[in-house]
């Protein structure tokens, strides 16, 4: 499966995924009351769960596992039960450990098609829902498991132990999920001039933390309503640095109320229960994950809405503008090709001689009337409103007709070809085949362009998918990627990254608008595994 350096890769990643679960899970059973393997804070469940999207199952089920079951065998051990029964309720409750994760993972990836829910405009929301169904089942498995080799012996304790179960799992999940994806999945991006108001905005949420949970004797902080006073930081949070912001101030909540309450401090804590306060605690915590992660999602949308609305007006303007240029431009070069073509027949026919001087003044003026005619083209298809013929069509079809059109420029060039698409699945849209085809080959020979400036990997993937209500073409390419500056002005008439002669900047416009008349989207973004760009076209499916 592995080899060489792939090897030791694997042995590293599992190994660090193991001691951290340890170190998490010892951490979390410190306050471990009912019972020494049930416990209200549970990060392992986050850090499997996150482990399992960053890396995927072959890279890091080992890892989980060992962890797992090490810290249950620790536990037990200290505990000095029956070494033979404590080896086998360490490898069930792994087991269940394990499985939890596992179950989460495959409900994201069979069926909502979601890879890392960071990345996707759902992805957390989908997370928050799918998360409980994985978390009960550990929740079930862990204490029947203790409960029928012996080691509860009152029955009636049974729904409590599930029910803390299940909220540390979940709260776990909720907790370190998303802070462990923002920083490894390049997300993580405040902007220099934001730096000081990011760490101001996580510095004065740590101090009110401070005073709120941490048992300070001063009469007015025992008052609940304080606690109050930390929702305007999550509101400059998500308006600021929306996601990001979110996530990183539910963190530093949660670390200071955890380490809060069990010394006795803040609002949850009543009557030496801590493990009941534990669990409000709890409930708190994932009321808060579920209602900022929400409002930044919607923040996000909502901004990019904007972004969208404002470029769509900036096309309509350039498109009356580039109308009447490439009108007033039109009649004389049609005179001017005209005339050309005169000359060279009456050349032609009379065998007039030229000298080479000529001749290749002539080819010139050729050539540059024709690039001319082509750009005038370019920019009349993107100012003109065409009528479309629409078909119910096949997006695969499409698609390989698109690779056919680019094939002998991608071998011709040595590019390795990765096509994920399975041609026995039928993804239908509705659509005009050749302005479809038009956007499809202008990406593929972008993606072509780009990899020729890395001389490292030259490689182009393309995959068709459906996503929710969506029929998805994701085209990715291995070259030097896109920089944020460019990103923003990437689908603006004009704009080029490319040499002088090797592009006019208005493919990605005109494939813009013609996506968007079918009533999709391009959506542009980095690779997620290394240097490269990934163009995502959703058209609506029928």
């Amino acid at each position: 499966m592995f080899d060489g350096l792939e090897k030791l890769k694997f042995i590293i990643i599992n190994l660090i995924i193991a001691l951290l679960y340890i170190a998490l899970a010892k951490l979390g059973l410190i306050v471990a009351f009912s019972h020494s393997s049930i416990t209200a804070i549970w990060p392992p469940s986050g850090l499997a769960l996150a482990a399992l999207i960053v890396f995927g199952r072959q890279k890091s089920l080992l890892g989980i596992l060992i962890g797992a079951f090490t810290v249950n065998c620790i536990n037990f051990y200290t505990n000095e039960l029956n070494i033979f029964i404590s080896i086998l309720c360490s490898a069930l409750i792994a087991i269940s450990n394990t499985g939890e994760a596992l179950i989460i993972h495959y409900i994201l990836n069979k069926f909502h098609d979601i890879k890392n829910p960071l990345l996707d405009k759902d992805g957390m929301v989908k997370l928050m829902f799918t998360a409980p169904v994985g978390c009960l089942f550990a929740a079930l498995v862990g204490p029947l498991v203790l409960m029928i080799l012996g080691f509860v012996d009152d029955t009636t304790k049974l729904e409590s132990m599930i029910w803390t179960w299940w909220i540390g799992d979940l709260t776990g999940i909720m907790v370190f999920v998303p802070f462990i994806l923002v920083f490894t999945s390049r997300v993580f991006k405040i902007k220099k001039k934001l730096l000081f108001e990011f760490f101001l905005c996580i510095a004065s949420l740590s101090t009110i933390c401070i005073l709120v949970f941490l048992p300070f004797d001063i009469h007015f902080l025992d008052e609940k309503p304080m606690i109050y006073t930390l929702l305007p930081f999550f509101v400059w949070a998500i308006y600021r640095f929306e996601l990001t912001g979110a996530i990183t101030l539910l963190f530093v909540l949660y670390v200071f109320a955890v380490l809060g309450t069990i010394n006795d401090g803040g609002p949850f804590y009543k009557h030496n229960d801590i493990e009941s306060a534990l669990i409000k605690l709890d409930l708190f915590v994932i009321i808060v994950s579920v209602c900022a992660i929400t409002m930044a999602r919607l923040i996000e949308n909502l901004r990019r809405t904007q972004q969208l609305l404002f470029h769509s007006s900036k096309l309509a303007e350039l498109g009356q503008m580039a109308s009447g240029i490439a009108h007033e431009l039109n009649n004389p070069l049609n005179i001017i090709l005209g005339n050309l073509k005169l000359i060279n027949d009456e050349i032609k026919t009379h065998h007039l001689p030229l000298n080479a001087k000529v001749e290749e003044s002539l080819s010139y003026v050729q050539r540059a009337s024709e690039r001319m005619r082509s750009t005038v083209k370019n920019m009349s298809d993107f100012s003109r409103i065409n009528v479309y013929e629409r078909h119910r069509l096949n997006l695969n079809e499409i698609v390989f007709k698109s690779l056919a059109l680019v094939g002998n420029h991608i071998e011709k060039n040595q590019i390795s070809l990765d096509i994920q698409i399975d041609e026995s699945r039928q993804i239908y849209i509705n659509g005009d085949r050749n302005r479809l085809d038009q956007v499809f080959v202008n990406i593929l020979m972008n993606a072509k362009d780009a990899v020729l400036q890395n001389a490292d990997k030259k490689n182009i993937s393309v995959k068709t998918l459906i996503q929710d209500e969506f029929a998805i073409l994701l085209i990715e390419d291995t070259g030097m990627g896109i920089s944020d500056e460019n990103k923003e002005k990437i689908f603006d008439p004009f704009y080029t990254t490319k040499k002088m002669g090797q592009g006019t900047g208005i493919g990605l416009s005109i494939s813009y608008g013609i996506i968007k008349e079918h009533g999709g989207m391009i959506e542009v973004e980095d690779r997620k595994s290394s240097k490269g760009t990934r163009f995502k076209v959703k058209l609506p499916l029928v």
